[in-house]
This record gives C-alpha cells, structure tokens and sequence, in this order.
C-alpha cells in the first residue's frame, strides 16, 4: 500500500469533507478540519490509541492498516530511525515542502505507547536535515524515558 499526496486526496474527493469531518467527530477529534486537513497532535495521538486497541474498525482491517504502518515505504525516515530496529513500530510519516511529520505507536515490551511529532517551517521551504535532527532529539529522549521501566 502506497499513501502520498494524491491518493489522499483521492480519498477526500471520494468521502467528501462533510463525512470526514463527521466522522472525526463522533470519535472524539474536535480539532480536525478536514477542509483544511489539520489536527491538534494529541488528537492524532487519540486516534492512533483508538486503531491500536481495534475501536476504530474490525479486527481484520485493524490487522491489515497496522501491518502496512509497519512497513517501512517511505524514502525519508523520521521517529522509526531512531528505533532499535528489533522494537514493533507501527508508523505513518509524511511531508511538504514546508514541513515534516510522523506518527507511531512503539511497543516495547513492558508497554505500549505513541509518539507524534509535527515540525513546520515558519518561513520558506523545510530544512530536513534540521528535521531529522529535531526528530532524532526527541525521539531518543522520550523513547529513553518510556523504555525505563
């Protein structure tokens, strides 16, 4: 499974922005806007924890979407590069011109638990090698914390 740019909005276009938006709200996502396709990242987080414990959808399209978000088919890695590679990380990143962002649940042993981080630009285009050394900072730093039992 491929996600970039035109198959979302493919998938807006087909869902409408109306039933998007719905949706999000009646799972409790009170900050999206599907217009605009923004989100407050603790709602991401949210939504991530509701697809994890199979709230959102049945248990084999839960199965189907966690095991492509564990696959690794973007070319530029953000939080899953600074994971042991042996830890399960079930991640969506993506990225414009002005920003970058990703999502993951990261399951370790003693527990399970979510990271998103959202970087923009305010200015100009994304600098990604400033990127990957914000994502690398806090990735190490909050996996660090969550990995000490």
């Amino acid at each position: 499974a491929k996600s970039d740019n035109n198959a979302c909005y493919l998938l807006i276009s087909l869902l409408t922005i109306t039933a998007l938006q719905n949706y999000a709200a009646s799972i409790g996502l009170n900050s999206y806007n599907a217009e605009e396709n923004k989100i407050k990242p603790s709602e991401v987080s949210q939504l991530l924890y509701k697809l994890y414990i199979g709230e959102l959808i049945n248990k084999d399209h839960t199965q189907f979407l966690l095991a492509n978000m564990r696959q690794d088919l973007e070319e530029v890695q953000f939080i899953r590069k600074y994971i042991d590679p042996t830890i399960t990380v079930f991640h969506k990143a993506g990225w414009l011109d002005d920003r970058a962002h990703d999502t993951a649940i990261i399951e370790l042993t003693e527990r399970t638990y979510n990271l998103v981080i959202f970087t923009k630009t305010k200015y100009g285009d994304y600098d990604f090698d400033r990127g990957q050394q914000l994502f690398s900072n806090i990735t190490q730093v909050v996996h660090g914390l969550m990995s000490t039992p």
